[in-house]
């Protein structure tokens, strides 16, 4: 296409995975932006790419500090879930908020956190996979608790309980959900519309 000025313009959408493509490209110092205008190489061919997405994923989690790439892993554990500063604390695994903060403002600058209103989440939809590769089970294990501790502090016992059964507590993560279903039937006996709350939230 052209616009009123004859200039040849391109009216396609820019797919995410190209623009991850072109931020991994800028993470590698190989495009480069230079007097107004981005700048490759002069030799295509001598340009290292990924062979898929999930690896230009990996590379940038290679690349992070120890302290966010713990972060990010144990939000991945809990795909599609936000959480705040306070619940970011209980999952890093340390009590120092400005190395929070720090490990934050870096996840959220490499797009691998959005920041979503004094909450945050996982900045690309499907990257929890490739994100948890390389746990251990015993850090699993771990993050799994400081999970049950979130949703602990937020009354959600349906999840505190899976993630106390995934920690392997299983007899604390059974009392929970016992108890969490006690109080679902009291909830939702009388009231359709708790019901249906409920089975929205879980």
């Amino acid at each position: 296409d052209r616009d009123v000025t004859g200039v040849q313009t391109c009216a396609l959408p820019i797919s995410r995975d190209l623009l991850q493509l072109a931020q991994h490209l800028v993470d590698e110092n190989v495009l480069r932006y230079q007097a107004g205008a981005w700048i490759l190489p002069e030799a295509i061919e001598q340009i290292e790419l990924p062979t898929s997405m999930a690896d230009a994923l990996r590379e940038r989690v290679a690349s992070l500090s120890t302290d966010a790439r713990d972060l990010v892993a144990a939000v991945a554990f809990a795909p599609g879930e936000r959480f705040s500063f306070e619940e970011c604390l209980v999952l890093s695994g340390h009590d120092h908020r400005v190395r929070l903060a720090r490990s934050i403002d870096d996840l959220v600058a490499r797009e691998m956190f959005v920041d979503a209103g004094a909450a945050f989440r996982l900045g690309r939809a499907g990257s929890d996979g490739a994100l948890r590769e390389g746990v251990s089970e015993e850090r699993a294990r771990a993050i799994h608790q400081s999970l049950s501790r979130v949703f602990g502090q937020r009354r959600d016992g349906f999840r505190q309980a899976r993630h106390l059964l995934l920690a392997a507590e299983r007899a604390a993560g059974l009392d929970v959900f016992v108890a969490f279903c006690h109080e679902s039937e009291l909830k939702t006996n009388t009231s359709s519309d708790a019901f249906v709350k409920l089975i929205q939230s879980v």
